[in-house]
């Protein structure tokens, strides 16, 4: 929290680079909630079949251009935040 308590306590007027993390951020957690919804309804369905599945791991959605977007993505909100 020590970004933000800093940020409040600035004099200093917000800028483009505030408004790029901001964006950032925010790009950051949609990205991060959609790996993991797409993950935990591929989980959910793979067991509940009660059979092998034929995959064992996600390739569609943002699980076809990353191997772990849910970390990238946790990784750049960190980033953004500080």
């Amino acid at each position: 929290a020590a970004p933000v308590v800093a940020a409040a306590q600035s004099q200093a007027p917000l800028n483009a680079g505030d408004a790029l993390a901001a964006l950032v951020f925010v790009c950051a957690l949609v990205l991060e909630t959609i790996a993991d919804r797409q993950q935990f309804a591929f989980q959910t369905a793979k067991y509940a079949s009660g059979t092998k599945p034929t995959k064992g791991f996600l390739d569609t959605g943002v699980w076809a251009y990353s191997r772990h977007p849910n970390y990238f993505a946790e990784v750049l909100l960190w980033w953004a935040f500080y």
